[in-house]
């Protein structure tokens, strides 16, 4: 962790103390949609990228859909992870509290030369901090909401081929409930947050873990199980939530006073176990047992 250039602390995690059988891996989000669809396949199902859902409607045996492609589906049970704008969501009238910064971030997946691939890199400057991430290779991932993201970089690094690049503002929401009758949301249907932690995509997926096991259990009979599901996922994700947002505001606060605050307290911050180890369990997803009951 840096401060405009000039190292503060180094975190050097004990992976066995965090109970983790391995160390924490960055995986590009590309890759993992990638792998999951491949694992999809091997179960005779094909992923339909481009289709959405126009319009739902339910009973008392099911849920039938129109979809933007003028097809319809139905089925007995619904879970929507159809994005922060879900229309699932806004179908079923459910409210999507929180706040939203009005600041852009940029996200940028660049080939480099210098930065270490076995490390992340984090900068605190004046105007926003800058975060370097090894993906694979020489690829990074920077992300920032201050300057052009390469504006920021070491100048003993060489920027090489820009992969991949993306612009959006942050919000920090949970839906007021995961679930109405046979439909329950996930992903950033049900939460969003600032990218501070990595969590976005993984939170979703322990989303479709819980709704999996409770949907079975429904589906066999037990009607009370998609209740559970909401029950379970929404104490998880709005305690998620609420602790990025909490991280991104320390990070993002550009006061002198907060300037000063990073500049004393991280150094000694880093020196503390029980710190270092909270803060990676969030990034890991070990600050909460997966629950389905």
């Amino acid at each position: 962790m840096n401060r405009r250039g000039r190292p503060l602390a180094t975190l050097a995690p004990d992976w066995a103390r965090l109970g983790a059988d391995r160390p924490m891996t960055i995986l590009p989000q590309a890759r993992t949609e990638a792998l999951l669809a491949e694992a999809l396949a091997t179960l005779g199902v094909a992923v339909e990228r481009g289709l959405g859902v126009a319009t739902i409607e339910q009973d008392a045996v099911g849920v039938a859909a129109t979809l933007t492609d003028g097809g319809t589906a139905r089925t007995p049970v619904l879970f929507a992870a159809d994005g922060a704008h879900s229309t699932v969501r806004k179908a079923l009238g459910l409210d999507f509290p929180g706040d939203a910064w009005p600041e852009p971030w940029r996200l940028m997946d660049v080939d480099l030369e210098g930065p270490p691939t076995d490390e992340g890199w984090v900068d605190l400057r004046p105007d926003g901090p800058l975060i370097c991430l090894p993906f694979s290779g020489r690829t990074f991932r920077l992300i920032t909401f201050g300057a052009d993201p390469l504006s920021a970089l070491s100048a003993d690094w060489r920027v090489g081929e820009v992969r991949w690049s993306s612009e959006f503002r942050v919000s920090h929401r949970v839906a007021e409930r995961l679930n109405v009758g046979r439909i329950c949301l996930g992903g950033d249907a049900a939460h969003i947050h600032s990218p501070m932690g990595a969590r976005g995509m993984n939170l979703g997926i322990e989303d479709a873990f819980v709704f999996a096991a409770c949907a079975a259990d429904f589906l066999k009979g037990e009607p009370a199980r998609l209740d559970d599901y909401g029950r379970l996922r929404h104490a998880v994700d709005a305690k998620v939530v609420n602790g990025v947002r909490s991280v991104t505001s320390m990070i993002r606060a550009s006061s002198p006073a907060a300037d000063l605050a990073r500049r004393l307290l991280l150094p000694v911050a880093a020196r503390l176990p029980f710190v270092i180890d909270r803060a990676l369990r969030v990034g890991m997803g070990l600050d909460h047992p997966v629950r389905v009951r």
